[in-house]
């Protein structure tokens, strides 16, 4: 999934790059920036929102919930990605990678 995210991310700067009207307007640093924001962004939007919802599934001992917990932010962190014009894949997969890792581990029954 991260190939995935990064493909997402590279199509971004392609189609920025292509919609430039070739005066100028994208260069290398607006090229690394598009990238830190996208990628980074998307990254770190995913570990807030996976810790958020490993800290809801801690409180509780009923599965169901957490379930429902897991699903619902995964839906929440792709629509918040897109608001901020972040990589939803990337978020998405390290919300994955959190609750999957340190969330089955201490946070879910």
């Amino acid at each position: 999934m991260f190939n995935d995210g990064v493909g997402v991310v590279v199509f971004t700067i392609v189609v920025a790059i292509a919609v430039s009207d070739g005066q100028g307007g994208v260069d290398f640093a607006h090229i690394a920036e598009l990238f830190v924001v996208e990628a980074i962004g998307g990254a770190v939007l995913g570990l807030i929102t996976g810790w958020i919802a490993y800290r809801a599934m801690a409180t509780m001992d009923e599965y169901t919930l957490e379930i429902l917990i897991s699903l619902g932010i995964v839906a929440a962190t792709y629509a918040i990605a897109l608001r901020l014009h972040l990589s939803g894949p990337i978020a998405v997969v390290v919300t994955g990678l959190l609750l999957g890792n340190r969330g089955k581990l201490v946070g879910m029954s």
